[in-house]
């Protein structure tokens, strides 16, 4: 059975540190914009920030469409979230 687990929380809730202490860090792929800056860029840099974005959502995209179990960390800020979870709930 697929599964989209969301770490969700305002910065420094415990998001990442929560997910840390899950099994899950060693069974499926996980979706953190943060994470993904740092394998490049800097968070100052408005440019690097923006791709790190559209990485994720490739990511979420093809994670849905695949039907690949994973997790993602979010504050919960904007619709896109909770479209991507209707979107989610729709695919099964």
């Amino acid at each position: 059975m697929k599964k989209y687990i969301l770490y969700a929380g305002v910065n420094g809730a415990g998001k990442s540190t929560l997910y840390r202490t899950t099994h899950y860090q060693d069974t499926m792929p996980r979706i953190n914009t943060d994470e993904i800056l740092r394998e490049f860029g800097d968070w100052r840099n408005t440019a690097d920030l923006m791709k790190a974005g559209r990485i994720a959502i490739e990511r979420l995209n093809s994670y849905l469409q695949e039907g690949i179990t994973f997790n993602q960390e979010t504050t919960l800020c904007g619709l896109t979230i909770l479209r991507t979870i209707h979107r989610a709930k729709q695919l099964g």
